[in-house]
């Protein structure tokens, strides 16, 4: 088995190329999470950690209102990002590649 699609966020820096590729590849590019469905999913996830430290959890970045230590900012944001993919294959059946 092979590809069968990909998937691409409409403000991903590749996503402009897509009108230029070949009508057979251009049919294979899915533009998935336009309304940014998994940002509000996921913040809605993550609020009780985000009230707990006191962090904003914005659209594309996480802004700490105090200072943490490092390690736990670190995972606050691998946290936030790999819960993002996670729910953007759930929802779109992706095959994503996650750490356990």
């Amino acid at each position: 088995m092979g590809v069968i699609d990909i998937a691409i966020h409409p403000i991903h820096h590749l996503a402009e190329f897509i009108g230029v590729l070949p009508l057979g590849l251009k049919k294979r590019i899915v533009l998935i999470d336009e309304d940014l469905r998994s940002i509000s999913k996921r913040n809605a996830i993550l609020a009780p950690i985000a009230e707990e430290f006191n962090i904003e959890l914005g659209t594309y970045f996480i802004k700490y209102r105090k200072t943490l230590p490092e390690d736990l900012s670190s995972a606050i944001a691998d946290l936030s990002w790999h819960l993002r993919s996670f729910l953007l294959g759930l929802e779109h059946e992706l095959q994503i590649d996650t750490d356990l």
